[in-house]
């Protein structure tokens, strides 16, 4: 860590190279998907519903959803990581108790990492805030300025998320990976001097992949289907809303693979 200047990320390559390792690898990414929806679906339909007023809200059903958002979070990130990362070959070489230390592992830092998407997310909010209205004090409100400042805030969001969670993956894939895990400082640092570049990969990761499952589901909605068509189409459509996510995972590996040092990129191609 004796350098200052961190090399820069090259915007481009990494970007063909992450939509690369996700065709490479469609079989297995859908064969997941499905895999991973059949569950989510009759969980949906044994638990109770979101509580729409908040006197009808159980702190029971929030523990449980919050439970299982971070298992699946967990399930997900750990596949595609390995995926990505040590190949298909080697994806499940992996005992229960190295498992078990992924997976509670994994569960800490997700936890962790809400805190500090909940703190950025804050200060983001307060900042937009405190422009809008002054915006609204020199300019008085309308319709038109308001939508537009709801869309400036929306997307600075966005942003802050990307770049919370794109300097931060090389931690959750060393620990994916089943290596010494990489604090979240050091993955903070070996990450420095490419806000911009990864806020760029992060959203033309993100966002292209979003269109499709966006458009098919107001397609959906435009039809005014049978709510069991509905459920259907969306089972056939999840790997389209898993999309956006997993091309942010396969950007992550690439960033690691760029940004970190080489002892570290090796440990990518032993055996796990």
């Amino acid at each position: 860590m004796s350098d200052n200047i961190n090399k820069t990320l090259p915007v481009l390559d990494i970007l063909k190279n992450s939509y690369s390792a996700v065709i490479a690898n469609i079989k297995p990414f859908i064969i997941f998907s499905y895999v991973l929806c059949a569950p989510i679906y009759l969980l949906s339909t044994i638990m109770p519903p979101a509580a729409s007023n908040i006197d009808d809200v159980s702190y029971t059903s929030i523990i449980t959803y919050l439970i299982l958002s971070v298992i699946i979070l967990i399930i997900i990130n750990t596949f595609f990581y390995r995926l990505f990362s040590v190949g298909k070959s080697l994806l499940f070489k992996i005992n229960p108790p190295q498992l078990l230390k992924i997976f509670s592992k994994m569960a800490i830092y997700l936890f962790v990492l809400a805190f500090l998407l909940f703190i950025t997310l804050l200060a983001v909010v307060l900042i937009f805030g405190l422009a809008v209205s002054i915006v609204s004090e020199i300019a008085g409100d309308s319709a038109l300025s308001e939508a537009l400042m709801r869309s400036v805030v929306n997307f600075a969001l966005l942003i802050a998320i990307l770049l919370v969670n794109m300097r931060l993956q090389p931690t959750f894939i060393s620990i994916a990976i089943n290596k010494v895990s990489i604090p979240m400082k050091s993955a903070f640092y070996y990450t420095r001097d490419n806000n911009k570049e990864l806020i760029l990969i992060g959203l033309f990761s993100f966002i292209p992949a979003l269109l499709p499952s966006t458009i098919c589901f107001m397609i959906i909605g435009m039809l005014n289907l049978d709510p069991n068509y509905v459920n259907i189409l969306a089972f056939l459509l999840f790997p389209l809303l898993l999309l956006p996510n997993v091309l942010i995972l396969s950007a992550g590996i690439e960033v690691y693979k760029y940004l970190l040092p080489k002892q570290l990129n090796q440990e990518m191609d032993v055996s796990v």
